[in-house]
């Protein structure tokens, strides 16, 4: 059904604001949207299983002055699925989409108003973005405006990145929404791309060209990193490989676009490597090194003088760690072989085989430094940390932070399987958000301990995270312990 662009001025916009552990920045993003110059704004935050203060953030606007913001709740399942999950809970004709970090400009929904009323026909509108950088002091520098980009957007513009798009920058349409079947709940990253793409395949688009949004990267959040970033990308691009083999006049924005992203987010991997390497964390950077040469194998499309000063860096780091070489080459290129189903393995004219057989150890158990790794080595993994001592570049964060880390790269994939049972990180993550919202009512915080006595289980799995999550610190009580011993330890 196509708008009445008569009535307009004075209708119902649903800004829908998902949110999962932000309540530091969630006050700015409503108050964006309550100072907006048309004034027929409802806002939805849907709360992603926060074990935060969000909902304590979202209550002071839930009264008479406030009648327009609503709260919704949902056990963590993913950005994707919160969006979701809002517009079911909003009743707007149209859609705006605002991360909980960022904030929309005071007039972003009178433009894409008047851009919807223009172009009844278009699925949705959208403008440009500050593109802006966290400073260590709070505020924010604008690194880019993208004025640079085509005057008409289309299918093959949104997916060769020409137009650089972020949810919100658009307005949408609810029954274009519905029609395509809002975001896809499978993917953990760039799923506004696919959800533009999705819309672009059936309806037009329209670009206005006006800035409306501030698009907010802090170390905290997901665009920050890389490595994620980039399988996520690539995923989610190649999920329009079956569209485009059907329209082939697509084939080259879609090359286009996939160079794009490899470029975009390997850029900043490599810069990850330097700084990984010189901090020794060389185990990890080779992990990365590996990611990338397998969506660019001969390092044809990253930026050349950053991949040599990353090799360099960690050739270097490499030899003073006691790595033993067989090359004096410090071309990143070497480390690896491709095969012939693409992948890059560990060269063993680079490597010797003691070496590479831990490597590739460690990797298989320790994903790239995103991992629930335990407080205890194997005593294989001992005997690599002892022969080839490293840093470990992730011991600034907590072990939940880590997991939660995964959760969104993998939630589908098996975190943890005990006998005959198993769970999902996503499964994992949700019983463990539960427990965790439990345990804070009975106002577990910070510095309170929390007994924890539970036979080897998925329960304890689940009981240790919860914990944490809550904010607690847990005290493992082994129920093998004699009584008058556990009672030594709850005294103590």
């Amino acid at each position: 059904m196509k708008n009445s662009p008569d009535n307009l001025s004075n209708a119902l916009v649903s800004v829908i604001i998902p949110a999962y552990n932000s309540a530091q920045y969630l006050t700015e993003a409503i108050d964006s949207v309550l100072n907006q110059t048309h004034s027929g704004c409802e806002i939805i935050v849907a709360d992603d299983g926060s074990t935060d203060e969000t909902k304590v953030v979202c209550a002071k606007y839930l009264n008479q002055k406030y009648p327009t913001v609503k709260y919704v709740y949902q056990s963590n399942q993913g950005l994707p699925a919160a969006r979701n999950k809002g517009v079911e809970a909003s009743s707007g004709q149209y859609l705006v989409f605002l991360d909980s970090d960022d904030c929309l400009l005071p007039s972003a929904v009178e433009i894409g108003l008047r851009a919807m009323q223009e172009h009844p026909e278009a699925g949705f509108v959208f403008g440009r973005y500050l593109y802006q950088l966290a400073r260590a002091d709070g505020t924010f520098s604008t690194e880019n405006t993208f004025e640079n980009q085509p005057k008409i957007a289309s299918y093959a513009t949104i997916l060769a990145d020409r137009h650089r798009t972020q949810c919100a920058c658009g307005m949408f349409r609810r029954d274009v929404f519905e029609a395509v079947g809002g975001y896809n709940r499978e993917l953990w990253a760039l799923e506004d791309i696919d959800f533009l793409l999705r819309i672009a395949q059936s309806f037009p688009i329209y670009y206005h060209h006006q800035i409306v949004s501030e698009y907010r990267i802090r170390d905290q959040n997901m665009s920050s990193k890389s490595a994620a970033m980039l399988v996520g990308a690539i995923y989610g691009h190649r999920l329009q490989r079956s569209y485009v083999e059907q329209h082939p006049e697509y084939a080259e924005a879609y090359d286009e676009g996939e160079r794009v992203w490899i470029k975009l987010f390997g850029d900043r991997i490599l810069y990850d490597i330097i700084g990984l390497a010189q901090q020794g964390g060389w185990v990890a950077a080779l992990g990365l090194v590996k990611l990338v040469l397998n969506y660019d194998p001969q390092a044809t499309i990253v930026d050349r003088e950053v991949y040599e000063v990353a090799g360099e860096t960690l050739f270097d780091r490499l030899q003073q760690s006691g790595i033993q070489l067989f090359s004096s080459s410090t071309d990143l290129q070497t480390l690896f072989v491709i095969e012939n189903n693409g992948e890059a393995v560990f060269n063993p004219q680079v490597f010797d085989q003691v070496a590479i057989d831990r490597l590739n150890e460690y990797f298989q158990n320790n994903l790239v430094g995103i991992t629930t790794r335990s407080k205890k080595s194997t005593p294989d993994q001992q005997q690599f940390l002892e022969r080839r001592p490293f840093q470990d570049y992730s011991q600034s964060k907590c072990i939940h932070q880590l997991f939660e880390e995964q959760v969104a790269l993998t939630p589908q994939a098996v975190a943890v399987v005990f006998e005959n049972q198993q769970l999902t990180y996503g499964e994992l993550n949700d019983r463990a958000n539960q427990l965790a919202h439990y345990l804070q009512t009975l106002q577990v915080r910070a510095e309170i301990l929390v007994g924890i006595s539970v036979e080897r289980s998925l329960e304890m799995i689940v009981g240790l995270l919860g914990i944490l999550k809550a904010g607690g610190a847990y005290v493992p009580l082994d129920p093998a312990y004699p009584e008058d011993r556990l009672a030594y330890i709850l005294e103590d």
